[in-house]
């Protein structure tokens, strides 16, 4: 008897120990960190020494440089603390996401001198409640089998096509603003080249060029014109195929 009573305590004990574990081995799922760009720190330096299994999130403050994000399991968002997107936690350069998947852009305004946000290599990338406006080039611009979801953004104002996706990629997007793009010429505010296809609902969007086999099916309160080049390309827009398109 006095054993079985040893045995039970000492279960006891290490069952105690794996439930007080529980919540130390969860957080150690995920890395946070602040990067202050506005006191000389760098997301891409933070992103070479953040080379654990764990997911990493950065919250970016300041006027922050372009970088790229190289692994999985990242998620870049601006400080909240006063609304999204966040009026502090600027990129002023490209963020470039290549073969990396569960990837995600948060609460940030994006901006600067080229594309605002590049994808490609079958990346895997969420926008959420952000602002990509006034960037040289694309907005967002993805390509070889990319996959990228907006949610509640702003694509505004950029030089060339709000959204410009290539080559067997897709766009899911919801809640969001496309308008205003495509200044430096007529890729419009949507371009979709080489059996790519956007989906989603809720939106305002200008202009979307549809080439090469490209589909769009898109509700929202303001959506086009859309401009089917080619008679392989079809849209669906409100539950209506706009002129010169066909339907799915």
């Amino acid at each position: 008897m006095k054993l079985s009573r040893m045995i039970f305590s000492a279960l006891s004990g290490v069952l105690a120990l794996l439930l007080l574990a529980t919540p130390l081995q969860a957080d150690e799922k995920v890395k946070s960190r602040m990067v202050y760009c506005d006191k000389g720190q760098d997301p891409a330096e933070v992103l070479t020494q953040e080379l654990g299994p764990q997911r990493l999130e950065m919250t970016l403050v300041g006027i922050c440089p372009g970088f790229s994000v190289t692994r999985d399991d990242v998620r870049i968002e601006g400080d909240d603390e006063y609304g999204c997107p966040a009026t502090d936690s600027i990129v002023e350069g490209t963020i470039r996401f290549d073969g990396v998947q569960r990837t995600e852009v948060a609460c940030l305004t994006v901006t600067g001198p080229g594309i605002g946000i590049q994808a490609g290599q079958a990346a895997s990338v969420m926008v959420t409640d952000s602002s990509i406006s006034g960037n040289a080039e694309a907005g967002v611009f993805a390509n070889s089998g990319a996959s990228i979801s907006l949610n509640g953004s702003q694509v505004m104002n950029n030089g060339g096509a709000g959204i410009e996706i290539y080559t067997n990629t897709s766009a899911d997007i919801d809640n969001s603003q496309i308008t205003g793009n495509g200044t430096n010429g007529d890729a419009g505010d949507l371009y979709l080249f080489l059996h790519s296809t956007a989906t989603g609902q809720g939106n305002t969007i200008g202009t979307a060029y549809l080439r090469l086999d490209s589909g769009v099916l898109l509700d929202g309160p303001s959506i086009g014109p859309v401009v089917c080049e080619d008679t392989e390309s079809s849209a669906l827009i409100n539950g209506a195929v706009p002129a010169g398109c066909t339907g799915f």
